[in-house]
């Protein structure tokens, strides 16, 4: 995703309209180790990932990596980028960061969802619009979600989703969000897209306050 979301990509792609503001600084949350490469070093012959700096710390309970990187592109400016990685589950590090009051700008979930969307056990879904689960990355309360798919209301994948048009949750009290898609920033060839079905994108999606929200502010104070 690091040169997924770089800015000058985004902008190619959402053209005019509203774009997050570039990312500088990522969250890498994963349960598993990382498998003797925290560093995130890759090359794909486009893409080069490069680390310089690693320092090894701790975040409350967890075990978490501090890494320096320098992003390089065939097509793109090169950056350099900050990556904080938490050796936690997703619900561990939302109830962490509720705990801590912080919020994400920008949230990022990529094959990271249900059955062929990342083979989470129990079919679990990490984009969930239901409100069902006790916690959900979505408490974050981001202002802008890079997903390929949601588990909520539909027709809000299979089809082509056209820019403006909104993602309502079914619980519309607890998150108060809604989704409005702005682009698609990956095709389903892009490798990280999963098993490439003709209408598997990864897009961006602004986030709004709900009808709901939006009432509740205009009430007068007592």
């Amino acid at each position: 995703m690091l040169s997924v979301t770089h800015p000058e990509h985004i902008r190619a792609k959402a053209g005019d309209g509203p774009v997050p503001e570039p990312v500088g600084f990522y969250v890498h949350v994963d349960k598993e180790n990382p498998h003797g490469n925290p560093g995130l070093d890759y090359q794909d012959g486009r893409t080069q990932v490069k680390q310089w700096h690693r320092e090894q710390l701790s975040i409350g309970p967890y075990d978490a990596w501090h890494l320096k990187l320098i992003v390089r592109s065939d097509r793109y400016a090169e950056r350099n980028v900050a990556v904080l990685r938490i050796k936690a589950t997703n619900d561990e590090f939302t109830e962490l960061a509720l705990a801590e009051d912080w919020k994400t700008h920008c949230l990022i979930t990529v094959l990271d969802g249900c059955t062929g969307y990342g083979g989470q056990p129990n079919n679990r879904c990490e984009v969930d619009l239901t409100g069902k689960r006790r916690t959900n990355l979505l408490d974050l309360k981001p202002d802008w979600l890079i997903t390929d798919h949601f588990n909520g209301p539909g027709p809000w994948l299979w089809h082509d989703l056209e820019a403006g048009e909104v993602i309502e949750p079914d619980d519309p009290k607890r998150y108060g969000l809604r989704f409005k898609h702005r682009c698609a920033l990956a095709s389903p060839q892009w490798p990280g897209a999963g098993r490439g079905d003709d209408e598997r994108f990864v897009r961006l999606y602004q986030a709004e306050p709900t009808q709901y929200w939006v009432d509740r502010q205009e009430q007068p104070r007592d």
